[in-house]
């Protein structure tokens, strides 16, 4: 889709999103070439959470 929308195509063969438990990571987001390390906490913060 993106690449049609830009008329660009992705430069890399794939992307890979990798999620770590936050006492794993330095920070909550650490970006690379054809992937992405992020904090567990990015996808739901405490505050949202019901319990």
């Amino acid at each position: 889709y993106f690449e049609e929308y830009l008329s660009a195509s992705f430069p890399f063969g794939s992307y890979k999103q990798v999620f770590l438990m936050p006492e794993m990571t330095i920070s909550s987001v650490s970006l690379g070439a054809s992937m992405c390390i992020f904090s567990s906490q990015v996808l739901f913060d405490e505050k949202v959470i019901d319990q």
